[in-house]
């Protein structure tokens, strides 16, 4: 029985809209990030909420900003450079409009393409910021047929960009073979790699299955590379449960069977789960040691089950926890 108040998602599950939707979705898992296209989603899904909430112009608004953050990330081109931010506010005054200036004149855009995600992203009177942000103390405000307008003219836009991102593909696998060949990597190639390539299946399933260098388990692992393993997600037309594929699992598992110095692998075979590795590859050595940072300094791998990988140093202290731990693990002994 509902209760006055109560929010109005229904268990069913979504369906986009408009065809148009489902393609721009799938683009945007596919050239930029599986997370860009949930944001996206959930933008469609807001719009297609009847009746409206009551702030369905400003949580759209959000969510659409984090797409078109995520876009502008990933087509930017290497040679970009932030402006220096001012030294009393520490604003980086104007970014925006450049990121999408040097990304219109990098890809070719028609001046009509150009000029149109000026208006919808980074115009001030009428682009995301507009419509994310409330004003000052006022009541929110409520969608009508100009945000309606807004939001299709928008998807115009994103679908025109996406179909010149995909004639450029190839040049993501390009960047990646550069940070495969970089032997020790430093924090700008990490966030490189987060950042400013397609963060999907594809794409990292690419870099780390040729990844063979172990001077980047660190650094992955201290910025947070490893941090969130898919997790099952139930299928509610079927009632089961889906397990995502987790390309980093391929490079956890290669290092497992790396011996850098005079420690090696050592331990029982643990299910690391199907959310972790590929098929046929659950069942692997669960502890490690490697030696392999410049004050030889050991760095010891445990995973357990549940999806939860420990990266402990010879302090004992807990470097990156995946899974999310929900209480202190028990100490671990180094492998002889």
């Amino acid at each position: 029985m509902g209760v006055a108040g109560s929010f109005p998602f229904r268990a069913e599950p979504f369906r986009f809209s408009t065809p148009r939707q489902g393609r721009i979705y799938q683009r945007l898992a596919d050239l930029v990030s599986p997370g860009a296209a949930e944001f996206y989603r959930d933008a469609c899904q807001l719009m297609a909420l009847q009746p409206p909430l009551a702030t369905t112009t400003h949580l759209v608004g959000h969510a659409v900003r984090e797409v078109d953050s995520a876009l502008r990330d990933v087509l930017l081109p290497l040679s970009f450079s932030k402006p220096q931010p001012c030294p009393t506010c520490k604003l980086q005054s104007g970014n925006h409009k450049r990121e999408i200036e040097m990304i219109a004149k990098e890809y070719g855009f028609s001046s009509q393409l150009h000029q149109a995600w000026l208006r919808v992203s980074w115009n001030y009177e009428y682009g995301l910021h507009r419509h994310a942000h409330r004003d000052d103390m006022e009541l929110p405000r409520r969608r009508d047929a100009a945000f309606d307008a807004y939001f299709e003219e928008y998807e115009s836009v994103l679908e025109a960009i996406l179909d010149y991102a995909a004639t450029r593909y190839a040049d993501v696998l390009d960047s990646l073979d550069i940070l495969l060949e970089k032997q020790t990597p430093t924090k700008a190639d990490v966030k490189r790699l987060r950042t400013h390539v397609p963060n999907n299946v594809n794409t990292l399933g690419y870099f780390f299955r040729k990844l063979r260098h172990p001077q980047w388990l660190r650094r992955l692992a201290s910025d947070g590379v490893f941090d969130r393993p898919p997790q099952p997600t139930l299928d509610p037309s079927t009632g089961s449960w889906r397990h995502s594929p987790w390309p980093q699992a391929e490079y956890l598992t290669r290092m497992l069977f790396v011996s850098i110095g005079p420690r090696v692998a050592s331990g029982s075979a643990k299910s690391m789960g199907n959310a972790l590795l590929p098929r046929g590859r659950q069942n692997h050595i669960h502890r490690v040691v490697h030696r392999h940072d410049a004050k030889q300094r050991p760095l010891l791998i445990h995973y357990r089950q549940c999806n939860q990988v420990i990266f402990r140093d010879d302090t004992s202290s807990v470097t990156c926890a995946i899974g999310g731990m929900s209480h202190p693990p028990p100490p671990l002994h180094d492998a002889r």
